[in-house]
């Protein structure tokens, strides 16, 4: 339910009372962890959340973590943090609206 809600949180075009109500199931989602206020990794700031630690109960030893931050104006994801044993740990960032710009691909860290 938690990842269906987040979903809802980046697709365009989803009205902003679908994003606010998503960002309500979220936040009363068992399980789901509100970590308070936070700024993401490019300075911006929201609402950070975790999901509960996924195991994996068929290959010994893989667990997921997922932490997201979200944007309480807008109602929109603005970073996806992901921690797995298998593949290490990444972010993944988001700036959700519309643009006539050409995709342009970010420069490296």
């Amino acid at each position: 339910m938690a990842e269906d809600a987040i979903d809802l949180l980046y697709r365009n075009p989803v009205p902003f009372k679908v994003r606010s109500a998503a960002y309500q199931v979220l936040k009363t989602t068992k399980g789901v962890k509100d970590l308070g206020r936070a700024k993401d990794p490019l300075n911006r700031s929201g609402q950070r959340f975790a999901l509960p630690p996924f195991v994996q109960k068929y290959q010994k030893g893989w667990s997921l973590d997922e932490r997201f931050v979200v944007d309480t104006t807008t109602m929109t994801l603005l970073a996806h943090y992901v921690d797995s044993s298998d593949k290490g740990s990444r972010v993944d960032y988001y700036r959700v609206g519309w643009t006539d710009d050409k995709p342009a691909i970010p420069a490296a860290d």
